[in-house]
Order: structure tokens, then C-alpha cells, then sequence
């Protein structure tokens, strides 16, 4: 990538950081690590390592009340069972994957096991979904893309029903196995 394209591409992330998190998260995230990176230490070091603990400092410093919030809450995790459905998604529909999803969907169902493979499409995913009108008009009006939809459905789903997330380009070479270890989906009486 050419310099100016590199310029351009970071002016956008700071327009977006700035419009979606106001000038304050902007500051701290970008704008100060690199007034420190280039005025502080003359461009020397990695601007990314700044920017990531910036991140960092703000994920776990200015959020100690939501921490402390879920610190000690007890969940409602609920381990995997054999007949734990398995969620995929694609928005099209099984006639118009490409041949490689369709490959990676039909090995998904052949070695799924006891477990039930519920495919999402634009056409039925609303018999397991509620979303919010507000989340369905971004959606439509193109706020929010296809892949941020599959985001918030995977969400619900697991936090609904419980169950496994693949997303539809895995390819599975063997029989699904859930050990006796813990592997622990999410599900909680909450709605969102």
C-alpha cells in the first residue's frame, strides 16, 4: 500500500473512531499514542504497541464499574450437550452458496453428529430471532452490514438456545466431539 493510500486509510479510521466514539476516545486511542510515537520518541518503536495499550489502559481502567459489575456475578453457563443445536449462517440460502460453502455445509451435516444443524437465512431466520425493529431498519437502510447481523444473531442464538457457532466456511474432517472438559455455552434467561 503506497503512503498517501496509508494516510488516507488512517484519516478514515480517526473519522470513524471520532464519529462512532467522540473526540475524548479518539484522543486516547489514536491521536495520543501518536503524538508520542512521533514527537516523544522521533517515529521510533511501533505505533501499533502505543495504540494497543491505550486500548488496553481504556478497556480495563475507564470501564472498572461494568468490570466490577460482572466480576462476581454468577452466570447461567450452561455446558454443551450432545443434541446442542449447531447454528450457521448463510444470508442467501443453501441454493445459492457457492460450491465451497456447499461443500463445508454438507460436511458440517454429515459429521454433526446427535447435533442439529439450524441453517439462518434471510428467509427463516426470524422463526428463532426477535430482534429489535431499531436493528432490523439499520439493517435495512444499511447501518448495519450482513456480517454485524450475523454478530448480533449469534448472540441471541447462544444466549437463547444455547449451542454451537460455525461460521460457514469451516471445513469439518471429523465427527464433532465435545469433551469432558469444560466447554461452556452461554445461555441466559435474558433478552436483549
Amino acid at each position: 500500500m503506497n503512503t498517501l493510500k496509508k494516510i488516507k486509510s488512517y484519516c478514515n479510521d480517526l473519522q470513524s473512531i471520532q464519529s462512532d466514539w467522540g473526540l475524548k476516545i479518539l484522543y486516547k486511542l489514536r491521536l495520543k499514542p501518536l503524538w508520542i510515537h512521533y514527537i516523544i520518541n522521533g517515529g521510533k518503536g511501533d505505533r501499533l504497541d502505543l495504540e494497543f495499550e491505550a486500548l488496553t489502559d481504556y478497556l480495563i481502567n475507564d470501564n472498572q464499574e461494568l468490570i466490577s459489575k460482572y466480576r462476581h456475578k454468577d452466570s447461567n453457563q450452561t455446558p454443551i450437550g450432545e443434541t446442542a443445536p449447531i447454528w450457521v449462517c448463510w444470508w442467501q440460502g443453501e441454493k445459492q452458496m457457492p460450491e465451497l460453502v456447499k461443500q463445508c455445509y454438507k460436511l458440517l451435516k454429515k459429521y454433526s453428529g446427535t447435533h442439529p444443524v439450524k441453517l439462518l437465512t434471510k428467509d427463516n431466520y426470524q422463526e428463532y430471532i426477535k430482534l429489535p425493529p431499531r436493528i432490523i431498519m439499520f439493517f435495512q437502510i444499511g447501518i448495519i452490514t450482513i456480517p454485524q447481523l450475523s454478530d448480533i444473531m449469534r448472540m441471541y442464538l447462544i444466549s437463547t438456545y444455547g449451542g454451537i457457532w460455525i461460521d460457514s466456511t469451516y471445513w469439518i474432517t471429523r465427527p464433532f466431539y465435545i469433551s469432558s472438559e469444560p466447554f461452556i455455552s452461554v445461555k441466559s434467561g435474558n433478552k436483549y
